[in-house]
Formats: structure tokens, sequence, C-alpha cells
């Protein structure tokens, strides 16, 4: 079913955590034209967070164009709010850390704008 309620995906629990020079999993997007992640930065440091796009899950990541994001994205200061989205063209996406530090970043993805709307 293509609802916002069912594009919550995340790693099984619903949140997904990542430190330092970490990330999270590549989320699909099959059947979305958006995600959105939403979360915080937490612990004793600030993250670097970078967005990332693969054509396939095990592919290469790189870096997602400034004209396919939106919102808050590159130095996050510590206790900072997480909101950034993603409206490119590949089909799986994810949440990068840059930055060698000591912050957790914990985040969800929100799937938005279905490719095929419900019928009446």
């Amino acid at each position: 079913m293509n609802d916002l309620i069912s594009g919550i995906k995340v790693n099984g629990a619903g949140v997904e955590s990542f430190t330092s020079a970490g990330n999270t999993v590549g989320f699909d997007r099959r059947g979305f034209e958006s995600v959105a992640f939403i979360g915080s930065v937490a612990t004793a440091d600030t993250a670097g967070l970078i967005l990332q796009e693969a054509d396939t899950q095990g592919g290469t990541y790189t870096d997602v164009a400034a004209d396919q994001q939106f919102g808050v994205i590159g130095v996050i200061a510590l206790d900072g709010e997480i909101k950034v989205g993603y409206t490119g063209y590949k089909r799986f996406v994810r949440l990068s850390s840059g930055t060698a530090s000591g912050s957790v970043v914990t985040v969800v993805a929100i799937l938005g704008h279905p490719s095929s709307a419900p019928q009446a």
C-alpha cells in the first residue's frame, strides 16, 4: 500500500542510529518519489551529514546534488535536529556522516509522494 503510514521504513525497529563516520542503510524508494530523514544528533560532538544515492543497494553511493535535496545538511551542532529530504532519481538513498567524531545520529526515514495514487 502506498500511503504515508506504510511508507515509514527503517531497519525493522523504526529508528536507526549510527556514529562517527558511519551511515544508515540504503533506503529503497521503490514506489515513492521522495524520502525524508527526521532525527537528531546527540552525545558530545557535531556531525557533518551527507545525503548519498545509488542505483542498487550494494552499489557505489555518491553525494546527492544540491538541487535534489532539501532541508538542513552539512555540519549539525550537538543536540541538533535533522530534517533533510531527497527528491532525486536514484532508487536507494542513505544519510552518512563524513566526520570521525563521537556524535550519535538517530533518524527515521519516511517515504513520501507515492508514484501511483490509490484509485477511488
